[in-house]
């Protein structure tokens, strides 16, 4: 980083991060729900990088994790001096006043992380365009795109697939509405394939003029949700005169 960049005070939140630990500790239940929002990289301090690497190898294995089998884990591996010690992370549980709030202090971890991040882009992109470095604008842009991805989960355990499959039979059935998703507008399509889900990427395929725009704008005027249209082969007056 710059000179001015580093007389300046870094973006950070060590109150926040020292309470996501504390609170993963106090409630090992809510460690998807931090993973769905921060991930290792995230932490500014060191010492809290390696806590959370040690938490995250604890729950891949279904381990418990509090202060004595964490320090336990970090001791085994040799890192417990540099994640602070044994008072240091006992303290991050003692003085947590709760799990409660421990996704708004992800939250924070992340909004943190992410204006580190800028400020590295930002840096990275000013070194490269005083060497006149091709395509520097284009990098940085793709580099601020990527700070929106999210941490999710992406391998589950059958058990844990079948039990979130039972719990939306169980809500489609006690539902008022037919149609769980966001319906097609087509009423034999949504009997089969119960409407649009969320997380769901739905292609509709065919040979040209066979009507899928036709069927996509057709969605789009019967599902009663706001629905954004992006169209690399007709322009917005086209679209408009084929939906009137």
């Amino acid at each position: 980083m710059n000179d001015l960049i580093q007389m300046r005070k870094i973006p950070q939140s060590i109150e926040a991060e020292q309470c996501v630990l504390g609170g993963l500790m106090m409630d090992n239940g809510k460690f998807d729900l931090v993973a769905g929002i921060i991930g290792e990289g995230d932490f500014y301090r060191v010492e809290h990088k390696i806590i959370y690497r040690a938490i995250h190898a604890l729950s891949a294995t279904k381990t418990p994790y509090d202060i004595v089998t964490l320090c336990d884990e970090l001791e085994r591996k040799g890192s417990l001096e540099d994640a602070g010690g044994l008072t240091y992370i006992g303290g991050l549980a003692n003085n947590t006043p709760s799990s409660a709030n421990i996704a708004a202090y992800s939250n924070i971890v992340k909004t943190k992380a992410n204006y580190r991040k800028i400020i590295e882009i930002a840096d990275g992109l000013s070194e490269q365009a005083f060497s006149e470095q091709e395509g520097a604008a284009d990098q940085a842009i793709r580099d601020l795109m990527a700070l929106h991805t999210i941490n999710k989960k992406y391998t589950y355990h059958i058990r844990e697939s079948l039990l979130q499959t039972v719990e939306n039979i169980d809500e489609a059935f006690m539902s008022d509405n037919l149609t769980p998703g966001v319906s097609y507008g087509l009423i034999d399509l949504d009997e089969r394939l119960g409407g649009m889900r969320k997380g769901h990427l739905i292609i509709v395929g065919g040979r040209p003029k066979m009507g899928k725009t036709a069927t996509l704008l057709n969605f789009i005027d019967r599902c009663d949700v706001p629905v954004g249209f992006i169209s690399a082969e007709q322009g917005h007056e086209q679209i408009s005169m084929r939906m009137l």
